[in-house]
């Protein structure tokens, strides 16, 4: 080895004994090591206690519970100051487009990982918005500025409206004036539609809907069909299912490149993939031959029959969109119709549509097909009545479909609150969940959707405790749904990480174990509190995972699952039991902040200090931060700006 001396420009071979000597020197007289263990060991004391994986579970829980419970207060406050508006006529206030907002009133704020207008709010409008349409911005931006203030770990608080605009705050510059449709968003539909649903759309594609659409061009029925089917394909939530039934004489399969067959035999689970793939089918149909309604119908209900029965309560609905002009008889229609139907006692709601306005005897067949009226049968009590609506245009084509959602609105949605699965944020959170809530206007008796309100939460925020529990090799905690499916897992990307909609995996493809199902996997999905041990698989990377693979090894461990209250969700703890299970707590002894000083010399307001390579720097002390493991809740460390009150605070703890 070679050591070379440049200021006197002389090279020397050095034994093994003199690198080690050189190494130490180095480790003495540049890093310090020895002077930094003998303050540590003068000046902190370690102490250890055991791991309990039931308290460490609850405790997680608690955390994550307590901090959903805040954001879902400040939703339905907003909702309330929202249906307030409505009811009170306070309906004519808009603030700045964010496309407009000026880049010298937004500042960064770390909160939302970007700059914003901490002072005021901003409108979007999207480009299929009503011209004439009730505006509540400075309402939602008052009460959005004033929990801010109360709240300051709260993030994005905003209103979407029915019409198509939304108000955001704090305000955000964005390049897009009209891309952004609140409408559209996860958050929006599943506080509109909260209750699963299974859905079918049937879509006529017979010769007829080849006519053009009104003020529209040379767009066909059709077209706007497409676009319908695909709006509402896109307001779908992950707790749907769904169906299209593509007919003109006969009933045509949904086919082509990655479409799966059950596509054409019963409902399709949602997710981003299979909507996707129905979306690119859809978009391939086009308009031939003669319009048979019955084969249709009888197709629809045989979705739902050869659908897999789920537990709990389902809403489900047909949804019927045609031109209005069918080819054959009203009595072969709604015979067909009343077959399908009494398999189900009658119990799945018809909505139906007209493309384009319908003939009076095609609007005549369609309201009966959507209020259920059949020849010599008497629906029993409860048996829902359907709605019919004419789609003229593309211009009305969103308010036209919001008949679906008030469909379905009654008492008990009235300010309900709702919180989403994970997904990709719009605003440059990276994975979001978003606690949402209606906003209803009109009497009790006749409620309208007139938007939804919403308050964001990142999954760091929520449950980045969770994430960092990992204390040993093979012992972390993990999170699913009520319907099995990984939230969080140390084989899934982390939330941080994310840059698209996540795609969430079955737990058992994470947990293979028998043992975990039969012991862990349903008493989770029944939201239970317990606990189990067994030999479990976990999986290591051999070096390069993606040439070199994976290997498996079999670990004792014990399982600690509990749900977490007000949530569709449950933690699960798992412990190696073939590790030493202790977690150390240190304490200060001494005056340890005598030598040592909180990392954040930017926050002091005197001292000597300098600057060292643009950085500032102090010549007599050494500098001390804090991992977010440190901490009882490393998500809270992450997301609250220091201050100079932290400073003070973290400097007693050093001080003792």
């Amino acid at each position: 080895s070679c050591n070379i001396d440049v200021a006197l420009g002389q090279v020397s071979i050095l034994s093994s004994t003199g690198i080690q000597q050189q190494l130490d020197m180095f480790s003495t007289d540049a890093l310090g090591v020895q002077a930094t263990q003998a303050l540590y060991d003068g000046a902190v004391e370690s102490s250890s206690s055991s791991l309990d994986g039931t308290t460490i579970a609850r405790t997680l829980a608690n955390q994550a519970s307590q901090r959903l419970t805040a954001r879902l207060d400040m939703v339905r406050s907003l909702s309330a100051k929202a249906r307030a508006a409505y009811l009170g006529g306070q309906t004519s206030s808009t603030l700045t487009q964010c496309c407009r907002l000026s880049s010298s009133s937004v500042r960064f704020d770390p909160r939302f990982n970007q700059t914003v207008d901490i002072a005021n709010g901003c409108d979007r409008v999207s480009s299929t918005a009503l011209p004439q349409r009730a505006t509540i911005s400075s309402v939602i931006t008052g009460e959005a500025r004033s929990q801010l203030a109360s709240f300051p770990e709260a993030k994005f608080q905003y209103f979407g409206s029915e019409q198509g605009y939304s108000t955001i705050y704090p305000g955000i510059n964005v390049s897009d004036c009209s891309s952004y449709d609140p409408r559209y968003r996860p958050w929006y539909v599943a506080a509109a539609v909260p209750t699963p649903k299974d859905v079918v759309i049937v879509i006529d594609v017979s010769g007829s809907m080849s006519a053009t659409v009104p003020n529209s061009g040379t767009r066909s029925r059709l077209d706007l069909a497409k676009v319908a089917v695909n709006s509402i394909l896109t307001t779908l939530s992950d707790n749907d299912r769904v169906s299209v039934v593509p007919f003109s004489t006969n009933v045509k399969p949904i086919s082509g490149s990655g479409a799966p067959l059950c596509f054409n035999a019963e409902l399709s689970v949602v997710t981003p993939y299979s909507i996707r793939s129905l979306q690119d089918q859809v978009d391939r149909l086009f308009p031939d031959s003669a319009t048979i309604y019955s084969r249709a119908m009888t197709a629809a209900y045989d979705r739902f029959a050869n659908a897999p029965t789920l537990d709990g309560k389902r809403e489900r609905v047909i949804l019927f969109l045609t031109d209005g002009a069918p080819g054959e008889s009203a009595e072969l229609i709604l015979s067909a119709q009343q077959k399908g139907a009494a398999m189900f006692n009658y119990e799945i709601a018809v909505l139906t549509y007209a493309l384009g306005g319908a003939t009076s005897t095609g609007e005549a067949i369609l309201r009966s097909m959507a209020a259920q009226v059949y020849m010599g049968v008497t629906l029993p009590s409860g048996a829902p009545i359907g709605l019919y609506q004419e789609i003229l245009d593309f211009n009305n084509l969103r308010s036209s479909l919001s008949l679906y959602y008030s469909y379905f609105a009654t008492e008990a949605a009235l300010g309900a609150s709702v919180v989403t699965m994970p997904y990709y944020d719009a605003f440059g959170l990276g994975a979001i969940l978003t606690a949402a809530s209606t906003v209803y206007s009109g009497p009790v008796s006749a409620l309208q959707l007139v938007g939804v309100a919403g308050v964001d939460i990142t999954v760091s925020d929520l449950f980045g405790d969770i994430s960092y529990f990992s204390d040993t090799e093979h012992q972390f905690a993990f999170m699913i749904n009520d319907d099995g499916e990984a939230v969080l897992h140390p084989l899934l990307t982390l939330p941080v990480d994310l840059s698209s909609d996540p795609l969430f995996q079955d737990i058992t493809l994470l947990e293979p174990d028998a043992a975990f199902r039969s012991m862990v996997y349903w008493q989770m999905r029944n939201r239970t509190t317990g606990t189990a041990t067994f030999i479990a698989t976990r999986f290591q990377t051999v070096g390069n995972s993606l040439y070199e693979g994976t290997r498996s090894v079999r670990v004792m461990s014990s399982y600690h699952w509990i749900p977490i209250a007000g949530t569709m969700f449950s933690l699960c703890v798992v412990l190696n039991l073939e590790a030493t299970n202790e977690v150390s707590r240190l304490t200060m002894q001494g005056t340890f902040a005598a030598s040592t000083l909180y990392h954040r010399l930017d926050l002091r307001s005197s001292g000597q200090q300098c600057s060292q390579y643009g950085h500032l720097a102090v010549r007599d002390r050494s500098v001390v931060k804090f991992s977010p493991e440190a901490f009882l809740s490393p998500s809270r460390y992450l997301n609250i700006p220091e201050t100079t009150s932290s400073l003070q605070a973290y400097t007693l703890y050093l001080d003792s």
